[in-house]
C-alpha cells in the first residue's frame, strides 16, 4: 500500500530531510499514522513545490502551495507529480491511501484503482483527533 501526505506551511528555516522539512502538528500525526499502515519506503509527500518527495529526501525550504494556483496550474502540477510516480514504479494497481487535503489529491486519486481518503469529509481538529485516536 503507498500512502501520501502532504506538505504543510510550517517548515523548518534550513535544508533537511523531507520527513523533518515539515513541522507542523497536523504533518507529524499524519506521516505517524502513515508508518502505522506501511513502510517507511511506501509513504511519499506531496509537496507543492517539489512534487513527489520521498521521506528521505533533502530539500530547501520553501513558501508555495497549491491552495494558491487556479485549476489549470493545479492540472499541471498533478501531471507532473504523475510523471513522478511513474518514473518512481508506482504500481496504480496496488492500495492507496491519500492523507492530504482535496488540492492534493483531486486529480491523483484517480490514477488508482483502488484509493481511499479516509479524512476527506474532516475538518482539522477532527483530522487531529483522528490520529490521536487511531495512531498505535
Amino acid at each position: 500500500m503507498n500512502v501520501f501526505i502532504s506538505c504543510v506551511k510550517s517548515k523548518r528555516k534550513t535544508k533537511a530531510k523531507a520527513r523533518d522539512m515539515y513541522i507542523s502538528p497536523l504533518f507529524r500525526y499524519s506521516l505517524k499514522y502513515a508508518l502505522s499502515l506501511t513502510s517507511e519506503n511506501k509513504i511519499y509527500i506531496l509537496s507543492a513545490k517539489y512534487g513527489l518527495l520521498k521521506l528521505d529526501e533533502v530539500i530547501d525550504p520553501y513558501e508555495l502551495t497549491l491552495n494558491a494556483m487556479n485549476e489549470s496550474e493545479k492540472k499541471k502540477w498533478a501531471y507532473k507529480v504523475y510523471l513522478q510516480m511513474k518514473k518512481c514504479g508506482l504500481n496504480f494497481d496496488e492500495d492507496a491511501v491519500f492523507l492530504t487535503g482535496k488540492n492534493y489529491r483531486k486529480y491523483l486519486i484517480t490514477k488508482f484503482s483502488n484509493a481511499t481518503a479516509p479524512l476527506k469529509n474532516l475538518g482539522l481538529g477532527m483530522q487531529l483527533n483522528f490520529y490521536k485516536n487511531n495512531i498505535k
